[in-house]
């Protein structure tokens, strides 16, 4: 498991702290991330709305998803 949330950090070039929450509550890949609605990733790690959009960019950027649920 966490070999997975070290990957997360890695692909979404994020702290490794914050990819252990972020897979913790289901993004265990960028695909996932992507498919999580902001909001959730808010309560989940703990974020800022800005700090949530910037993952869901990342992710985004990283699938080539041309967005995610807000």
């Amino acid at each position: 498991m966490a070999d997975a949330s070290v990957h997360l950090a890695e692909e979404l070039q994020i702290d490794s702290l914050l990819a252990d929450k972020i897979f913790r509550a289901g993004g265990a890949t960028a695909e996932l991330v992507v498919q999580m609605p902001a909001d959730y990733i808010i309560a989940a790690a703990e974020l800022t709305p800005e700090q949530a959009g910037e993952i869901l960019e990342k992710a985004r950027q990283v699938t080539g998803a041309a967005g995610a649920t807000e």
